[in-house]
């Protein structure tokens, strides 16, 4: 997310969104940097002007001492007090467009009441972190240009080594899933401006675990960890409707493909996360190789 905000550029307030999802930045520049939220509310303050306010005449006052002290000898050697200081002018910024609102659930405008209903949030509690609201929470930082590249963690308490993995796994991931469906849904049914075109028609999704689940039960009843993991890539720029790779029949071990058909190749490579974020880099027209991912893209998922 971090390399694709930073190809993305910086126009939009928060480049890199993400909601119960790590974040990290080693050497993008420090728009890129993800602004990390564990629940709608906290995007909400950090959007929403504070609830004492100063006059505009001390506002003005104040931002110009900052600027000032900003253009001293000591802090214009400083590349951490430039860094804050360019933060601080794009805090402000992004207060003052009062984009809070796009996520304020529980308003009683008929926008929220419609979002309300197609996300399933029923309550102020549905509205923080359920799959349901992290889903909607991403479509209106899409559609509303306050993000570009979101982050989201639509499904959790999936480590189920034991016999409970069988009640719990499904509902879990079902509810997941659910909520992408959603999503999908709402970006394709929401025009792209006046262009004649959708959201998703300009969106990439992007579905993953940080693991897999083996397909052998363990002497616990359960599920253990697995080198085989697969995801799922859709939207702008992607060829769908096709599974690419595959696992050996055997141990279901990751098998070599062909990244230009997608067909299993014993002359190919074995797919890694590196290859979809590739794949994701050439979609946006990224050249070269910028995040030294040393692979090539898989040509058979891009249109």
């Amino acid at each position: 997310a971090t390399w694709l905000a930073s190809a993305l550029g910086a126009e939009n307030p928060i480049p890199n969104l993400a909601m119960r999802v790590e974040s990290y930045n080693v050497d993008q520049p420090n728009y890129a940097s993800g602004l990390k939220v564990s629940q709608v509310n906290d995007l909400v303050r950090a959007l929403a002007p504070d609830g004492v306010q100063l006059s505009n005449v001390a506002r003005q006052q104040v931002n110009a001492l900052l600027a000032q002290t900003a253009q001293c000898p000591e802090a214009a050697l400083s590349p951490f007090w430039q860094r804050s200081e360019e933060s601080r002018i794009r805090a402000g910024e992004m207060v003052e467009q009062q984009l809070d609102a796009l996520f304020d659930f529980m308003a009683p405008t008929n926008e929220m009441i419609d979002l309300r209903a197609h996300y399933g949030i029923t309550s102020a509690n549905d509205a923080r972190s359920t799959p349901g609201a992290q889903a909607a929470l991403a479509a209106q930082a899409l559609k509303g240009g306050v993000s570009r590249v979101v982050s989201v963690q639509l499904a959790n308490n999936l480590d189920t080594h034991y016999e409970d993995w069988a009640d719990d796994q499904g509902p879990r991931q079902m509810e997941g899933f659910n909520a992408i469906s959603r999503l999908i849904e709402d970006l394709e049914t929401s025009p792209y401006g006046d262009t004649g075109d959708n959201w998703m028609d300009h969106t990439t999704i992007v579905v993953f675990s940080e693991f897999q689940r083996g397909a052998l039960i363990n002497a616990g009843g359960g599920r253990d960890h697995s080198l085989t993991n697969a995801c799922m890539v859709m939207g702008a720029g992607i060829e769908g409707g096709q599974i690419i790779g595959r696992s050996s029949d055997i141990g279901m071990d990751p098998t070599p493909m062909n990244l230009t058909t997608g067909q299993w190749d014993p002359a190919g490579e074995i797919v890694k996360p590196e290859h979809v974020i590739q794949t994701l880099m050439t979609d946006i027209g990224i050249e070269g190789d910028p995040a030294d991912l040393r692979v090539d893209p898989i040509g058979a998922l891009l249109k």
